[in-house]
């Protein structure tokens, strides 16, 4: 991933606006159609979760003296490009928000749109890497949050010490916030609508589904994810095997819980987000794509899932969603940048059954050899695996991760539905991620986010040339 930072390229004057906590200043700055607007980045909406806040609830912002100069938000630490590099980024003190409004002291109330980024749960950013410059150009207010994630968001012991879906409660907070402050920059706080994309799309429909959210929006956007996507939600078991295992590799006690959490909570951040760089981590190799995840927290004290998402009843918000055509490839697309030096296609050949029930999340159902024959014959009948197999492969990916939880979602949604394809043939493309051309027909894994979103990218120039 590359980080974009647009609006220092053309900030101009600062603005100052008094919250509920105290002062910041904002700058002006224009759009791609050369729109003045206004951006206030870099909004603490809880206490940094730092010493003994470490894997807790989030708690709300204090009030400031002075003023925070708002030009730039935080981002919470991560490894850029986890899977392939070292590079560690961000921080643990990261629950900031960015704010855009068109206008300052209206009296007219604008829409407001909060933002969730994706990301696996573990890498992404708001601000940092969504360029606003597009989306402004419109009468909306626009709200992108910073939310705790990988292991500082996401570990559990899945009982009420260590209970798990901290990064989902600070976007609650955020929600609340939003409620409570958005007036200040000309946003309605009755006309609040969620998006999100990939990781960030099922955190939205995990919000329509919490009865912790309910009633803080009106409308959902969600872009390839939904709560029902495998990826999205640890099977109970598995999160407290992460968190012992974690716990383990950096020498913390495990026999008692709150021992563990006092010993993680002593430990630098960097070494825990450290932990799933490790060669030596095995949870990494359950599932290399997706370790630290959202879980069923009925054993909190507050919590945020308390059943399976498919036995909760969603807000009947008016919903917009949809997929792309090769979301798929946001794995097969290894299977191209690996060829021929790892030839993924043969060992899958060879393994298929083995392997599958790992890579496409059933590898706790019963019968998972009918299941992996059943997968096989459908995607790729007699013939074999090989180079050949891409669009199968891709295909598979697409359906298991993002196309039929979305059709079960909107199976159990009570409200008005709007449902897109995204299709469109451009040569802007996270295909060339993996590869110098294009070779399939059709728009990758967040391609749709590239046209909402000034977003750089190596083989690509912005769209505003």
């Amino acid at each position: 991933m590359t980080w974009l930072l647009f609006l220092l390229l053309d900030v101009s004057a600062a603005f100052i606006l008094e919250t509920k906590y105290g002062s910041i200043q904002g700058y002006s700055l224009r759009t791609r159609n050369n729109r003045e607007v206004f951006l206030f980045a870099g909004i603490p909406y809880a206490t940094p979760p730092l010493g003994i806040l470490r894997f807790m609830d989030p708690v709300p912002p204090k009030p400031w003296n002075g003023i925070i100069d708002a030009k730039v938000s935080k981002v919470c630490m991560q490894y850029i490009h986890p899977y392939f590099t070292e590079v560690l980024m961000g921080g643990e003190d990261c629950l900031y928000l960015t704010v855009y409004t068109p206008k300052l002291n209206a009296t007219t109330l604008y829409p407001v749109i909060i933002y969730f980024h994706g990301g696996a749960f573990l890498t992404g950013a708001g601000q940092l890497d969504h360029g606003a410059q597009y989306i402004m150009d419109h009468d909306v207010v626009l709200v992108q949050v910073e939310y705790r994630i990988g292991a500082l968001g996401f570990l559990t012991m899945e009982d009420n010490v260590l209970s798990g879906n901290m990064g989902l409660k600070d976007q609650l907070m955020a929600l609340k916030w939003v409620q409570n402050n958005i007036k200040t920059f000309n946003g309605d706080p009755h006309k609040v609508t969620l998006m999100g994309d990939s990781a960030g799309a099922a955190s939205t429909h995990f919000h329509m589904i919490s009865p912790l959210s309910k009633g803080l929006f009106r409308g959902v956007i969600s872009e390839s994810g939904s709560s029902l996507s495998p990826w999205a939600l640890t099977v109970p078991g598995v999160a407290r095997r992460i968190a012992i295992k974690t716990a383990i590799s950096l020498k913390c006690p495990i026999e008692n819980v709150y021992k563990m959490l006092h010993c993680l909570q002593s430990k630098e951040a960097s070494r825990i987000v450290a932990v799933f760089q490790r060669d030596d981590f095995p949870v990494r190799y359950d599932n290399p794509l997706f370790t630290f995840l959202p879980i069923i927290d009925s054993n909190s004290s507050t919590p945020f899932l308390p059943k399976n998402p498919y036995l909760m009843k969603s807000e009947p918000v008016p919903w917009l969603t949809g997929c792309n055509t090769l979301d798929g490839f946001l794995v097969s697309g290894f299977f191209v940048a690996t060829y021929p030096f790892i030839n993924l296609y043969r060992i899958i050949e060879e393994a298929f059954d083995q392997l599958m029930p790992k890579f496409l999340f059933y590898g706790t159902y019963e019968n998972t050899t009918t299941i992996s024959n059943k997968i096989r014959n459908f995607y790729f009948g007699n013939k074999q695996i090989t180079n050949f197999s891409l669009k199968n492969i891709t295909n598979m990916f697409t359906d298991r991760f993002f196309f039929w939880p979305m059709i079960e979602s909107l199976k159990l949604h009570g409200g008005p539905t709007y449902v897109y394809s995204f299709a469109y043939n451009s040569n802007l493309s996270y295909q060339f991620d993996y590869t110098d051309k294009r070779i399939l027909n059709g728009s990758d894994h967040e391609d749709e986010t590239i046209f909402l979103w000034n977003r750089t990218h190596r083989l690509y120039q912005s769209l505003s040339t």
